[in-house]
């Protein structure tokens, strides 16, 4: 969901060499997910190789990358500050990346830093997820792998490889069991949490991925990003099922209603699209940001909508009505990621200010700001 400023490496190599691996891949990775579920192991065993054996090849652009458009993918949003932000299930713990490559997790109540795990400038941390019932997070980035922490002890579990080109988005099921991710490349990976195996591919992008959701009985996954373009697949079989078009720019942000008929889509036309999954039709446009937006988030009693981004106001909207509710302002920053407490009242925010916001929604007012060390 969240880009940085580090442009993609491209290598140039020979035609015939470029015809002959996209002919592997449109013949090889069919027949390898074809039958149902693929473990890592079965399609690739550097997708569970150790820490220390890590390699990234980054050479590769989706097929008719020309033009306008690739140039956009190459220079993507410098997104900066705090890059993605996330609440555990219970609402006892905030947890954000950076672009520092750093993953914390903070106190919502006093909105100090519980811990801190380190990264590197040089590979920016991109997006966070709490899995397996909350006692670990995944952390995604420009090193291409899926890092998984404990959230007690802050130490890495486990490094699943896979993707080849550096990692935009990620998105954990409501059970925290599966965690979907996209990014630089035309792939969807699925990844099984308890045993740390990739579970599908999901073929059929033509674009990069800037964001993924699951739906909340974890049958659907979308993604979108740079064409415009949502895609949500049957996590199950893999079979691509809706393509939806309406927004004039790039996608950043999706979201799934916690009771499952709708999407939310928010993108670099200022608006907010609302989509009915069922008919797999848009059903709203939620009009009044001047600028990007970056970030979306139903409350958990799927009444509200919160969007944000490079106007610096958070809006509130009313689901069923479609109407604008409250305006929160006062950010000095592009915000680039925003949640809700468990019970709705507090809606956190974070950006390229690298600080993090508690705000109370009913009041329309800031209660606590903090920056990260």
């Amino acid at each position: 969901m969240h880009r940085d400023s580090h442009p993609l490496h491209v290598e140039i190599v020979p035609m015939q060499s470029v015809l002959s691996r996209v002919a592997w891949m449109t013949a090889a990775l069919p027949m390898l997910v074809s039958a149902g579920v693929a473990t890592a192991s079965s399609i690739d065993a550097r997708y569970l190789r150790p820490v220390a054996d890590v390699s990234v090849n980054a050479r590769a652009l989706p097929s008719g990358a020309s033009g306008a458009a690739l140039g956009k993918r190459l220079n993507p949003h410098r997104w900066n500050g705090i890059t993605s932000l996330t609440l555990s299930s219970d609402g006892g713990t905030v947890a954000t990346t950076g672009a520092d490559g750093s993953v914390r997790v903070w106190s919502p109540l006093t909105l100090q830093v519980r811990f801190t795990i380190p990264g590197s400038a040089a590979i920016p941390a991109s997006d966070v997820a709490f899995v397996a019932g909350g006692i670990r997070l995944a952390s995604v980035g420009r090193d291409s792998n899926v890092r998984l922490f404990d959230v007690a002890n802050a130490t890495q579990a486990v490094v699943l490889h896979g993707h080849e080109q550096p990692i935009r988005a990620i998105a954990a099921s409501a059970d925290g069991s599966l965690i979907a991710t996209g990014g630089e490349e035309t792939r969807v990976m699925l990844w099984d949490v308890a045993t740390a195996t990739l579970r599908r591919i999901l073929m059929g992008s033509t674009d990069f991925v800037n964001t993924v959701a699951f739906n909340p009985d974890r049958r659907l996954v979308a993604a979108a990003g740079p064409s415009g373009r949502i895609q949500v697949w049957d996590a199950a079989s893999g079979a691509l099922l809706l393509t939806l078009l309406g927004h004039s720019g790039e996608i950043n942000s999706l979201a799934f209603s916690p009771d499952g008929s709708l999407i939310a889509s928010a993108g670099d036309d200022a608006r907010v699209l609302l989509w009915d999954v069922k008919l797999g039709q848009q059903v709203a446009a939620l009009e009044g940001h001047q600028a990007p937006v970056r970030t979306i988030a139903f409350s958990r009693d799927g009444q509200t909508l919160a969007s944000a981004g490079e106007d610096r106001r958070i809006l509130i909207w009313n689901v069923a009505s479609r109407t604008l509710t409250t305006s929160l302002s006062g950010a000095t920053a592009f915000i680039n990621s925003v949640a809700f407490s468990a019970n709705g009242n507090q809606l956190f925010s974070a950006g390229e200010d690298n600080r993090i916001t508690r705000w109370n929604v009913a009041a329309g007012i800031p209660e606590l700001t903090a920056g990260a060390p």
